[in-house]
């Protein structure tokens, strides 16, 4: 149990003294280590984790049609975002105008 506490203060260590380091460097002394209890982890030997990489939603072929459909929407209708977000708020709520307006425009 302590080597396991100790493991994840290390991996917790490794995280946060780059970015206490990136946080403080302008007004304190450069952090050298992190006191855990298994001994102090050098800043040398710290390297920040990776930021897993954002999923994106929409294929290629999908965001290229979804410009092309938003540009002629915006030409079209000058209240292109009001009337956007409005239905992203109504198909969120499962709102009954939705679905008839949905059924509509879908046949």
């Amino acid at each position: 149990l302590a080597e396991q506490r100790n493991s994840a203060l290390g991996l917790l260590a490794n995280y946060l003294a780059p970015v206490a380091q990136a946080l403080a460097g302008k007004i304190s002394a450069p952090i050298t280590g992190i006191q855990t209890a298994g001994g102090t982890v050098e800043a040398d030997a710290i390297k920040p984790a990776a930021e897993p990489e954002a999923e994106d939603p929409f294929s290629d072929e999908e965001a290229e049609e979804l410009e092309q459909l938003l540009v002629r929407l915006k030409s079209a209708e000058p209240e292109y975002m009001q009337l956007l977000r409005r239905v992203v708020e109504l198909a969120e709520a499962h709102d009954s105008t939705y679905s008839m307006a949905r059924g509509f425009l879908l046949k």
